[in-house]
């Protein structure tokens, strides 16, 4: 019980929300209509903003977390990018 536990942490919400919902913006096929790029706006927007809060904190676990999800956002950022303009 107590593994199941660490899952509900605040730590660990962009890992099950952001990072599911970028790939599947980068592997869709179609093309992305408005509301799929405020979507995948958001998505990056969220995780740096959450990168950005967790590396503000002293502890090692959250400082990892943290440059993960700003190197996350980046990359999203820059591959979705990329396939928006071609």
């Amino acid at each position: 019980m107590s593994k199941f536990r660490n899952i509900g942490q605040p730590l660990y919400i962009p890992l099950f929300t952001a990072f599911p919902v970028g790939v599947w913006m980068i592997l869709k096929k179609t093309p992305w209509t408005g509301i799929d790029i405020s979507l995948y706006l958001l998505v990056i927007l969220f995780l740096i903003f959450t990168g950005v809060v967790e590396t503000e904190e002293g502890d090692k676990k959250q400082l990892f977390f943290g440059y993960v999800y700003l190197l996350a956002g980046g990359l999203f950022g820059v591959v979705g990018l990329i396939k928006w303009l071609t």
